[in-house]
């Protein structure tokens, strides 16, 4: 879901729980930003996934508690493109 329709995840979750046997596990098939996953256990929701980390790293963004930010806005990244790499081995 590009832009969350929070009513229509809600209603398509709470129909199928309704539908479903008690003893099946729900999946959350694409649950998008991580900000999603609290949401969907609270449904009961007892799996799901996302690619929104291999998306969002592909695009230069970086998930934070905020929200998901854009790296070019941050100098700190900026700063740290210029330092001398460390490896661990």
């Amino acid at each position: 879901m590009e832009r969350y329709n929070y009513p229509v995840l809600i209603d398509m979750i709470a129909t199928t729980k309704r539908n479903l046997p008690l003893d099946r596990p729900l999946h959350l098939f694409g649950a998008g930003h991580p900000m999603m996953f609290s949401l969907a256990v609270a449904l009961g929701c007892d799996l799901f996934d996302s690619a929104s980390y291999a998306l969002y790293a592909k695009d230069d963004r970086y998930l934070t508690t905020s929200g998901t930010l854009h790296i070019n806005n941050y100098h700190i990244f900026h700063a740290a493109a210029h330092m001398p790499k460390i490896y661990c081995r």
